[in-house]
């Protein structure tokens, strides 16, 4: 298109809920944005992997009960596969 007729915008958002950086395509957006000198701003979210334990009042790492870390782990690989 010519760039007259291409639409220009103040404001793109691209919204995905949850925690952006957490199986996302975030970082590969970002090095997009910035190699192209777009300025954006990232919001955080919080992952439905913690967030309903959060809501339920259950700890993922306790010192009292010596849980010390807990995982996360994807049913498909980088490929979406």
């Amino acid at each position: 298109k010519e760039e007259s007729s291409v639409p220009k915008y103040n404001t793109i958002v691209r919204l995905k809920g949850g925690d952006p950086f957490l199986f996302g395509r975030t970082y590969t957006e970002i090095n997009a944005l910035s190699s192209n000198s777009i300025p954006y701003h990232v919001t955080f979210g919080l992952s439905s992997c913690v967030a309903g334990v959060h809501m339920a009042g259950i700890p993922l790492t306790d010192a009292a009960t010596s849980c010390q870390s807990f995982a996360v782990f994807s049913g498909t690989n980088a490929l979406g596969k």
